[in-house]
């Protein structure tokens, strides 16, 4: 049997694991009751499947959904923080949005009128080299021992196509 060259190609390249097909924005929320009132953190990506080289651009918003004026106030970390962890189990290569700036009052305190909100973002180039799952985490500390942490996967050279993995 003969198969023709262009034809041998498309199935070798629908069989492949990769990014082949489109990346799309994601997002996940959560609610944290503080007192009288709530807020609601939603963790942003405008991509789900990159590869190494490309930039996804991430974002951490927080957002009053109550009646009565939110104040947060910490002294030696961001209330709001974007975290990028590449290996949840070792925590080698987590990068975050605060790394570099000073703890000054606009990254350690917060304060929400009702139906206000916060967003912070950055972009991030990913890494080359890297391959497969990336937990990325908007991370909004709401007292000293206290956080809530959206998170989302963002896979790296490895999606899930029409045929799975």
């Amino acid at each position: 049997m003969h198969y023709h060259p262009i034809i041998l190609c498309v199935l070798l390249l629908t069989f492949l694991p990769s990014c082949s097909r489109p990346s799309h924005p994601m997002s996940t929320t959560r609610g944290v009751g503080i007192g009288d009132g709530s807020l609601v953190v939603e963790m942003w990506a405008s991509e789900d499947c990159v590869r190494p080289g490309d930039t996804v651009k991430l974002r951490a918003t927080v957002t009053n959904t109550s009646s009565k004026t939110q104040v947060i106030e910490l002294h030696d970390k961001p209330v709001l923080d974007l975290v990028i962890d590449f290996n949840k189990s070792t925590r080698i290569g987590m990068r975050r949005w605060s790394d570099g700036k000073p703890l000054t009052p606009d990254l350690t305190r917060l304060e929400l009128t009702p139906g206000a909100s916060k967003s912070i973002e950055m972009d991030w180039v990913v890494d080359e080299g890297k391959t497969g799952p990336v937990g990325i985490n908007a991370q909004f500390i709401y007292s000293d021992r206290v956080s809530v942490v959206p998170g989302i996967l963002v896979n790296v050279s490895i999606c899930s196509g029409p045929l799975g993995p």
